[in-house]
């Protein structure tokens, strides 16, 4: 799709992401296929007991230009994100991605303008890089998989203009010619100075198209070799081309894929006030929604089922996490007939307002939910609003259901649950206002953990905790959905919806 920019600095529609993890390699990447963080521009780093430190040593690199990368690099990358004084700020406002950086040291000082660097990143070195937080964060490695994190020249700093129109990474392909934002397609070539260099394809076109049908259209005419693909397409596409197996690999005879995202599609829950303030009627509701109804019949298989927050490909999903993330209506009835008795109308003295943006194309998912509740005996108002009125309520904490995504940026688990269910984020993702003196003891807890495996033990044990509470409902997991031609011989999408071109492969023609 047409991205508002690919500079990483303010990349963040698929589009520019797509192009930014191409042109950009960060310290670390995660490795779908087998669940594990891996090395990329770092060579190996080292986490102190007290998960505060990181030292990351990097391996021999180039930029596209021939500049060495270095650990200046990095430090300069960083910082330009958080400087409200950076030239790159002034021109386009501040870095969306300046969030990642919040728990390193000197962050609240470089961003209220009163330090000009980030006190926690050192450079002893050209190859070593050490990071120091003002808090423990175990899993801070993983941050640095998002390519806002990785390195820019000092291009990117002189001259942020130019920069923008070709930024200069040390990625596996590098920009050929200029990007506007009236143009019309990409050109990366292969880099091959890159440390990796294993791509097969010398050369890769990025169509910029409208939006998701206009691309899938040409594709159908042979226009495009890989495709986005529309909801309503999906069947067909499965049918025709074959889905893969792993929902992530486009291989002979599997060119559909259709994996789960990092993202769930939920009902947050009003847990300060009004009838979702009471534990059994979010446990209820939960209950009474039919999951597989709405990921196979209103979106067309493109989605799964979800049974917790935390999507599939991010570890600490576990099956069945969330107790009351199923479909039980008899159980969801036995629930509240005891303060909430069935009526000699089919109904209960019991109805909620839910509240969704309009013009998302969430209308007939909103419907069956409201019909699933019906059908309980809850009465359910389901209310469109625009996006101010949107966001005013829910500021004010005016719902008692309100349709929202739960998203990671990096496959941590902890970046999931810490923002929508510790109670120091009421005043900003915390939406269900949930205050649970445990729940916050244990999420700490798996910030100072630094054993990966027994972080992970944690956060299935909270995650399992906080379902219980059900301060939100989830409904279906994303879902990353494209379509490849019949000359693609191997291709990966990754949960992040991100295209690995360094890893493609065409058939021999």
């Amino acid at each position: 799709m047409r991205p508002r920019s690919i500079d990483p600095f303010d990349a963040v529609d698929d589009g520019g992401l797509t192009v930014a993890r191409q042109l950009f390699e960060p310290l670390c990447a995660f490795a779908y296929g087998t669940g594990e963080l891996t090395c990329r521009a770092a060579s190996s780093y080292e986490v102190s007991e007290d998960a505060r430190t990181f030292t990351f040593h990097l391996r021999p690199a180039t930029f596209h230009n021939g500049d060495a990368v270095t650990s200046a690099d990095f430090k300069r990358a960083w910082e330009r994100l958080v400087d409200p004084d950076a030239a790159v700020a002034k021109e386009r406002g501040a870095s969306p991605h300046a969030y990642h950086l919040s728990l390193v040291e000197g962050y609240d000082e470089l961003l209220a303008g009163d330090a000009r660097e980030l006190a926690g990143i050192s450079c002893p070195d050209d190859a070593t890089l050490v990071v120091t937080l003002a808090a423990p964060y175990a899993d801070f490695p993983a941050v640095t998989t998002h390519p806002a994190l990785a390195p820019v020249p000092a291009l990117a700093t002189e001259d942020p203009e130019a920069f923008a129109t070709r930024p200069v990474g040390n990625g596996p392909f590098r920009l050929e010619g200029d990007w506007t934002a009236d143009v019309g397609s990409l050109s990366l070539a292969r880099f091959d100075a890159h440390f990796d260099p294993a791509a097969d394809l010398a050369r890769v076109v990025l169509r910029l198209e409208a939006d998701t049908d206009a691309a899938y259209q040409d594709f159908q005419t042979g226009e495009l070799d890989a495709s986005p693909c529309p909801v309503n397409e999906a069947s067909e596409a499965a049918s025709s081309h074959g889905r893969s197996e792993d929902g992530r690999t486009m291989t002979l005879g599997q060119r559909f894929v259709c994996g789960p995202a990092l993202a769930t599609y939920c009902l947050v829950c009003n847990t300060a006030a009004g009838p979702c303030a009471d534990a059994a009627v979010r446990q209820a509701l939960s209950l009474a929604i039919d999951r597989t109804y709405l990921a196979e019949t209103v979106f067309r298989g493109t989605r799964l089922a979800a049974d917790g927050i935390i999507p599939p490909p991010v570890p600490g999903y576990r099956l069945g996490a969330w107790a009351y993330a199923a479909f039980d209506r008899e159980r969801a009835a036995a629930q509240l007939e005891s303060s909430y008795p069935l009526g000699t109308d089919d109904m209960r003295p019991l109805s909620v307002r839910l509240m969704y943006l309009a013009g998302g194309g969430h209308d007939d998912v909103m419907d069956a939910v409201a019909g699933d509740l019906e059908r309980l005996g809850v009465a359910c108002v389901p209310e469109a609003e625009d996006l101010e009125t949107f966001q005013a309520r829910l500021d004010a904490g005016d719902f008692d259901l309100v349709r929202l995504d739960c998203t990671a940026e990096v496959p941590v688990a902890e970046r999931l649950l810490f923002p929508w269910f510790h109670s120091s984020s009421r005043e900003g993702a915390n939406r269900s206002g949930l205050a649970d003196a445990q729940i916050d003891e244990q999420l700490d807890a798996v910030r100072s953990t630094v054993d990966a495996a027994a972080r992970v033990a944690l956060i299935e044990d909270v995650d399992a905790e906080i379902g219980r509470r059900c301060p939100a409902i989830p409904l279906v997991f994303h879902a990353q959905c494209q379509v490849g031609s019949d000359r693609v011989a191997y291709l990966t999408v990754d949960p992040a919806g991100q295209v690995d071109f360094a890893g493609a492969e065409l058939e021999e023609s």
